[in-house]
């Protein structure tokens, strides 16, 4: 009966400490302005993210791109160096605002921008923090692109 009583207390705290440990706790936030990208290659204008106190993963506040909805979501951790910061996040969940679709209408057959299949990265040097932002296609017709910018330092609430 102890054991059982143990075990139980074990499973109890395991399935509180997800839930706690997954509270807003960050070790640093930036927000990131970047200049326009290339024509007809969607890459962010501006990022809002954290780092979580671990250095694991990242949470994307905001990311504002020209046209397109871009829910809440967390983005994967590529580089985290004293000097270096590089996270990346796919646009599977991206629509554009006008149709509520991850294509483009208007796009031809040979060319079509779905938003399921771009890649979105940003690169910052802590040191200058000058940042770099890419978009990049999976599909079989390349539209990568690509804008710099600089990032700030800050405490979300």
């Amino acid at each position: 009966m102890k054991v059982f009583l143990a075990l139980s207390g074990i499973m109890f705290a395991m399935a509180i400490t997800p839930g706690r440990a997954s509270g807003e706790v960050y070790s640093e936030s930036f927000e990131c302005v970047f200049e326009e990208g290339l024509a007809n290659r969607p890459t962010p204008t501006r990022v809002v993210f954290s780092l979580d106190k671990y250095g694991r993963s990242a949470l994307l506040h905001e990311v504002e791109l020209q046209g397109i909805d871009a829910p809440i979501r967390s983005a994967s951790i590529e580089r985290n160096s004293y000097r270096l910061l590089s996270i990346s996040w796919p646009g599977d969940s991206y629509t554009f605002k006008a149709t509520g679709r991850r294509t483009r209408p208007g796009d031809s057959r040979r060319i079509v921008s779905d938003l399921g299949r771009h890649n979105f990265s940003v690169f910052l040097d802590r040191q200058t923090m000058r940042a770099t932002t890419r978009s990049k296609s999976d599909g079989h017709v390349t539209l990568d692109g690509n804008a710099v910018g600089h990032c700030t330092p800050m405490e979300l609430p």
